[in-house]
């Protein structure tokens, strides 16, 4: 499969390699990350207080918290979405 070349370049124009991350930006994706997935995990920790009727709220919060951390880690790749 090969790449497109961007608009407005020569049609045999090779395309330039994706950036690398900046400096510190895999750190701070991932630190947002682990702050996500721990909150979701004391989340599940309501569960014991609540009746059953509300637990999918909080399975719900909590699903959607994971997949924000997910996107977090990278962000080129739609939630939900195999790689």
């Amino acid at each position: 499969m090969s790449i497109p070349p961007r608009p407005g370049s020569p049609a045999g124009a090779v395309p330039a390699p994706p950036r690398p991350p900046a400096p510190g930006a895999e750190q701070a994706a991932g630190a947002g990350a682990e702050a996500l997935v721990a909150e979701a995990v004391d989340r599940l920790a309501e569960l014991d207080d609540l009746p059953v009727e509300r637990h999918t709220e909080v399975f719900d919060h909590v699903h959607r918290a994971l997949a924000s951390a997910l996107e977090s880690l990278d962000p080129g790749r739609p939630a939900g979405r195999p790689g």
